[in-house]
């Protein structure tokens, strides 16, 4: 009974890790919505959202409180504006059709 329980925990731990790799390797930037979805990819770069990261002064950039709506996935994807996948998540690379 110990060793199907280790061998339980062992696969639960590597799902996890792979999981969070799986997770950060899914957000490819806004450019990677543009081919099935041109028209909200031209919306999105007319509207300020695209720009948000740019509004921000020199000492705000360096600012969390700053960071955290003018470019909340700066610090784990280092995108630094309100992109796509800010609001609707990374991209699943299975369905990702260029």
């Amino acid at each position: 009974m110990r060793a199907r329980g280790s061998w339980l925990l062992s696969l639960a731990l590597a799902a996890l890790s792979l999981s969070g790799a799986a997770l950060a390797a899914d957000f490819l930037g806004p450019e990677s919505c543009k081919g099935c979805h041109p028209a909200a990819y031209d919306a999105w770069m007319q509207s300020k959202h695209a720009r948000a990261g740019d509004s921000l002064s020199e000492a705000q950039r360096k600012d969390a409180r700053c960071l955290s709506c003018h470019a909340p996935d700066q610090a784990s994807q280092g995108v630094s504006h309100v992109t796509c996948e800010t609001c609707h998540g990374g991209v699943s690379t299975t369905r990702l059709v260029m």
